[in-house]
């Protein structure tokens, strides 16, 4: 039964990151990352998801969190405007996806 508890405690946590990304609630790359960490203990099969593999590889050198303050500023400020443009041509795609992880999860 650990198992299980374990498997229901990871897909509540990426219905919760997935409502955040669609909320625009979490920052972008750190949400990808969190939904690819789940998804890949879960085990959701569906070739939409790979959607979310494809943007983690794409955003891999992207600094998050505390690794930022390490960055030099005028390369971290060029490497966000290109990150911009990428975030902007795919959130429309990312909150369809995410949307579809909710009714997958949601289903009985």
């Amino acid at each position: 039964m650990e198992h299980d508890n374990y498997i229901g405690k990871l897909r509540s946590e990426l219905k919760e990151v997935a409502l955040k990304l669609i909320n625009d609630e979490i920052d972008f790359v750190e949400g990808i990352r969190a939904i690819i960490d789940r998804l890949n203990a879960i085990s959701l099969d569906d070739d939409d998801l790979n959607l979310f593999r494809g943007i983690d590889s794409n955003t891999d050198d992207v600094p998050v969190g505390e690794t930022r303050k390490s960055w030099n500023k005028e390369s971290l400020r060029q490497l966000d405007d290109e990150l911009f443009s990428y975030i902007e041509k795919v959130k429309p795609q990312v909150k369809l996806a995410c949307k579809k992880i909710i009714r997958i999860i949601d289903e009985p």
